[in-house]
């Protein structure tokens, strides 16, 4: 209920408004750390896998063949 509070929201609709645009900004910014982080691989400033370690995804992959 602070969302609610902090927006001065009484009904149930508007809450759930505000509870959409809030999960959605957390999901935009997940997506631009892992957009920056593989920038930041492709660009040659961090290691690859630095943030989601592809190693484990490729391995995991090759195991299921």
């Amino acid at each position: 209920m602070t969302i609610s509070w902090w927006e001065q929201k009484k009904t149930v609709k508007e809450i759930f408004m505000v509870f959409c645009r809030v999960v959605v900004l957390i999901l935009l910014l997940l997506f631009a750390l892992v957009g920056f982080s593989e920038l930041f691989v492709y660009l040659g400033i961090a290691q690859d896998g630095f943030i989601i370690q592809r190693d484990e995804f490729l391995i995991q992959r090759e195991g299921l063949k």
